[in-house]
């Protein structure tokens, strides 16, 4: 997961920051997905932060909206290859919220 910000300022320019192998969990309470990651040096490499990307489930819907949409205007093979693993717990959510 790469997150990109753009600075101003002492910090201006173009900063980004790779989050490698974020944890992720569900919070059914606020019904969102939550993907974590500690001790990330922050973009000057002088410290370091913990980082929560808070994803609701709306936007989880949009990002799937999107993937659909792209898949119909030319990418449905890389969609598919790269999800293709995933798409089974995807059809078993489906299918347990029917019963």
């Amino acid at each position: 997961m790469e997150i990109s910000r753009s600075g101003s300022d002492r910090y201006a320019g173009q900063y980004s920051i790779k989050l490698k192998q974020p944890t992720c969990q569900w919070k059914a309470e606020n019904r969102e997905v939550v993907f974590k990651k500690q001790r990330v040096k922050n973009f000057s490499g002088e410290a370091h932060h913990d980082y929560e990307v808070l994803i609701p489930l709306s936007e989880v819907g949009a990002i799937l909206e999107c993937l659909t949409k792209e898949g119909s205007d030319g990418g449905r093979k890389a969609i598919s290859e790269g999800l293709g693993p995933y798409l089974g717990s995807l059809l078993k959510l489906s299918v347990r919220s029917l019963l």
